[in-house]
């Protein structure tokens, strides 16, 4: 039931029905490990259904691109991942910046004004903050599980999950002023618009490449 709830919400994001499987299974497995439907354990269990209701709610994102609308979105996205993917260092991952630049331009069929050419990297900034997204709802279902194990097997206090909704509040924060701070040093120009997303995608790369490398390992582990 709960693999079940929990995917509704990642598989319109997951890049196929495999990876979709292939979480469910990861999650059942931990499910029976940490017995989070048993009945000494309620309050994991309604935590984890407020989680699920929290994941559905709109984050504070910079840039938004809607699938629906946009034909070219998960085309575009698929494009970004694959490059992703096969970055080993952030290096490589900072190549895959601004790779859906130029097709958007093209598909604009004309000369591109300063508007046309902000609202391709602002729609790109959108796109990476969706992937984002994506590995930040994975690591926050994994601190709810982090917490009930130690419920399970302690008395420590659990504060996994509120350690990780502090560390998004600081990282929303840094983003924003560290991008702000770009801008105001060309303030009156043009290349504002496009430092700020620049910055937007760069620092969104950066979160996503620490988030899935510190996802890889603990899933490697088979931990909480």
């Amino acid at each position: 039931m709960f693999c079940v709830l929990f995917l509704s919400v990642i598989r319109p994001y997951a890049r196929h029905d495999r990876e979709f499987g292939h979480e469910c299974q990861r999650i059942r497995r931990r499910m029976v490990v940490l017995q989070l439907f048993a009945p000494q354990t309620p309050v994991g269990f309604m935590r984890i259904l407020l989680l699920l209701l929290s994941l559905g709610l709109p984050g504070t994102a910079l840039a938004d691109v809607d699938f629906q609308t946009d034909k070219d979105a998960r085309a575009d996205v698929a494009v970004m991942a694959g490059c992703f993917d096969a970055a080993m260092t952030w290096e490589d991952a900072q190549a895959c910046v601004n790779i859906t630049y130029q097709p958007c331009i093209a598909r604009l069929g004309r000369k591109a004004s300063h508007a046309d050419e902000s609202a391709c990297n602002y729609r790109e900034v959108g796109l990476w903050e969706h992937l984002l997204q994506i590995e930040t709802r994975k690591l926050e279902a994994w601190t709810v599980l982090k917490d009930n194990q130690i419920v399970a097997e302690s008395s420590l206090r659990p504060n996994a999950h509120e350690i990780f909704l502090r560390g998004e509040q600081s990282w929303a924060a840094y983003l924003r002023a560290q991008c702000d701070f770009q801008v105001q040093e060309v303030a009156g120009g043009t290349a504002g618009m496009t430092v700020g997303p620049h910055c937007a995608m760069d620092r969104t790369v950066e979160r996503l490449f620490t988030l899935r490398s510190f996802l890889t390992k603990i899933m490697g582990e088979g931990q909480p």
